[in-house]
């Protein structure tokens, strides 16, 4: 791992999860292994208007679409035929607090929780406006809304606390908020790594897409293996799916990873004087690009795949119990797409790229239910007995 040193950790780690990193995926095809579907560009303003801070494209109970500008708080509308409608500002109760690099949107277009990076607040908006959340006490990765309550992921590093504060055995994994105060959902102990990085083994380890639905439940989808889970509302295991290596990739050229992050630091004035921070340049590969879960129950997981030219899209079908796959094409030859945002609405899976400028896709559920799915070969698929099933 590479990075760039100094006498303070100012830079968020976040911010090297948040689509910086990440190479472009390549559209070329390998359909002689996986049959490929086609997405197209949102029509008219859902594809001309640009910008170059993230976006988070989000879809709520009733299929409809939403995609919020992280640089200005607008949430626009996304209509039927593809284009933007007028868009609603969430309104602040204070700073900003910087551009989210995260962000989960919750039952209705006015309700998200955003987070910014590492030393940065938890924001959280209900119809539009911010009410404040106490610190969780621990580093976040990455957040979620399930049953209307905020979610966050978080390594098991102390944050805003005492150091002398005392470091549950295991640490928590989820933590969600009742109101009052944050609450360990998931405890897990965390391997602490072998290269002398415990905090990016922990990254590596934990980092994952949150995506909760309207009764609570909680799917958990590792960003560099490939392993997804799915909890209960009360944290209980429901679902566990896998495939490929249980051990993360190398990426193919390691030093340039550690090259881009030091040109990216220098972008954003983080390289020198009192802004001056520290990060370290992940050298492997992001597996799940995206996730969701369909209104029919279905995962959905956008995947880094080689064997299928670049990206693959994987259903796993909870009625018939199987992990299913072909590659998926864009209209654009070399996407950025980072960590992108992947959302079932009515018509069709939506997909939005980290960025506002490199972007926004759909492909109809028409296709995608007449597309010539394959089994994953060497899935494994695990739910838990009816003995230990979650209420």
């Amino acid at each position: 791992m590479t990075g760039v040193t100094s006498t303070r950790r100012l830079w968020s780690w976040a911010a090297a999860l948040a689509g910086l990193l990440l190479p472009a995926l390549a559209a070329a095809g390998a359909e002689e292994k996986w049959p490929a579907v086609s997405a197209e560009r949102l029509p008219g303003s859902g594809s001309a208007i640009t910008w170059t801070a993230p976006q988070f494209l989000q879809a709520d109970a009733k299929g409809r679409i939403y995609v919020l500008r992280a640089d200005t708080l607008d949430v626009y509308p996304v209509e039927r035929k593809g284009a933007f409608g007028e868009p609603v500002k969430l309104k602040m109760a204070g700073d900003s607090g910087g551009e989210p690099l995260r962000a989960a949107m919750g039952s209705s277009g006015g309700d998200w929780l955003l987070f910014s990076g590492m030393g940065r607040p938890l924001r959280w908006f209900r119809e539009g406006k911010e009410e404040l959340l106490p610190p969780c006490g621990w580093q976040v990765e990455s957040v979620g809304v399930a049953g209307g309550r905020p979610v966050v992921n978080v390594i098991p590093f102390r944050s805003g606390l005492s150091p002398e504060a005392r470091v549950p055995d295991p640490p928590p994994l989820l933590m969600a908020y009742d109101g009052h105060r944050w609450n360990a959902l998931r405890s897990e102990r965390a391997d602490p790594g072998k290269d002398g990085e415990p905090r990016m083994a922990a990254i590596v380890q934990r980092s994952a897409w949150l995506s909760g639905s309207a009764d609570g439940k909680l799917l958990v989808s590792d960003l560099y293996r490939y392993r997804v889970r799915s909890f209960s509302a009360a944290g209980k295991p429901l679902l566990e799916l896998a495939a490929g290596p249980s051990q993360p990739r190398p990426v193919a050229e390691p030093e340039k990873a550690g090259e881009i992050l030091v040109k990216a630091a220098g972008k954003r004035g983080l390289g020198e004087g009192p802004r001056r921070g520290h990060a370290v340049a992940l050298t492997v590969r992001q597996v799940i690009v995206a996730a969701t879960r369909g209104r029919d129950g279905s995962i959905y997981l956008l995947i880094d795949d080689e064997s299928a030219g670049g990206l693959a899209l994987d259903r796993y079908d909870a009625a018939q119990a199987v992990l299913e796959r072909v590659a998926f094409r864009l209209p654009v030859s070399t996407p950025q797409l980072g960590t992108a945002s992947l959302a079932a609405g009515h018509d069709g899976l939506y997909l939005a790229a980290f960025r506002g400028d490199q972007g926004r896709f759909r492909v109809s559920w028409e296709t995608l239910a007449e597309a010539p799915w394959r089994p994953v070969e060497r899935a494994r698929i695990e739910t838990p007995s009816p003995s230990r099933a979650a209420p």
